[in-house]
């Protein structure tokens, strides 16, 4: 079963009220209850859709941010790790972890 998408129930919203698309000016239409519950339940359903496709995509958004900031901090990593080995001046240094001082 196909999910329904939100462009396809404003198609459908629109396709009930065509009949109401002609009224002249200062008509009155009038819909039933069971009319109204039934296009407040599709306007609630359309609303959540819209909700999910905003978290999703902020989701999206989020990811590209982190993936900015991530390569970002990598070329700082790599541009810092260049300078100390420009310092080193091609000298091998070995670090002494025996705790001599």
């Amino acid at each position: 079963m196909r999910s329904l998408k939100l462009s396809d129930a404003l198609g459908q919203l629109m396709d009930n009220f065509q009949c109401f698309a002609d009224l002249p000016g200062g008509a009155i239409a009038t819909i039933d209850g069971d009319d109204a519950r039934q296009f407040y339940a599709v306007l609630r359903s359309m609303r959540a859709m819209a909700l999910n496709m905003e978290i999703e995509l902020d989701c999206h958004r989020d990811i590209e941010a982190s993936r900015d900031r991530r390569e970002a901090a990598d070329a700082e990593a790599t541009k810092a790790l260049g300078d100390l080995l420009v310092e080193a001046g091609g000298k091998i240094l070995r670090p002494d972890f025996r705790g001599r001082t």
